[in-house]
């Protein structure tokens, strides 16, 4: 318990300190301590309810790089120039990259100069980007904007010291294990709100 209560008071100090933001809103502090506690989960919110804190705060709560897969090159990008300004080691991985900068972000990830890292879907699923995730401590692995462009990633729980990413493409799954994955999506089904589902924890 004690623990949970210091990861707790941990998460709230992050949020007041580097977002500004005075209290967690909604369900974003059980998803967040789930998630800094090494939990998987699929978390489903409406538009506008601060689904990107479900992962930057335990992120930086836990050792290695947050890996965020996001299919909107304008927004990652928004999201990296606005974490920058508030002291934050981000970076992404996307088209819009010379190679050269490319390099410079690979080589600052398996470095752990990084605290989050957003990669656009079509990169991280190449041998490449896997192979680089491989050599680098991560923290947690999220899915943003979970179903787009045709794409299923599903969370799962894969046995009861790990999660695993399984990402369903092309020919077959491809899996990446890594503790603390999170796919969320926005939105609603007919206008409803949907809320957190936390898998429990081993």
């Amino acid at each position: 318990m004690q623990g949970i209560r210091d990861s707790e008071s941990l998460a709230l100090k992050t949020l007041r300190q580097t977002f500004g933001h005075a209290a967690f809103r909604g369900s974003q502090e059980e998803i967040v301590a789930h998630l800094a506690g090494g939990g998987d989960a699929l978390v489903l919110m409406p538009t506008g309810g601060g689904k990107s804190l479900c992962y930057q705060v335990p992120s930086l709560l836990r050792p290695g790089t947050g890996i965020v897969v996001s299919p909107l090159i304008a927004l990652m990008q928004d999201q990296v120039a606005a974490l920058r300004q508030l002291g934050v080691r981000a970076a992404f991985l996307n088209s819009t990259l010379d190679a050269a900068s490319a390099r410079e972000v690979e080589r600052a990830l398996v470095a752990g100069d990084l605290d989050l890292l957003y990669v656009a879907p079509e990169r991280v699923l190449t041998p490449r980007c896997l192979e680089l995730l491989g050599r680098s401590r991560i923290a947690l692995l999220a899915i943003d904007e979970a179903c787009v462009e045709g794409r299923r990633w599903v969370a799962v729980s894969e046995d009861e010291s790990r999660g695993s990413l399984v990402a369903m493409h092309g020919g077959g799954p491809l899996t990446l294990a890594v503790r603390g994955a999170v796919a969320l999506f926005s939105g609603g089904v007919g206008g409803r709100r949907h809320d957190v589902h936390c898998p429990s924890s081993p």
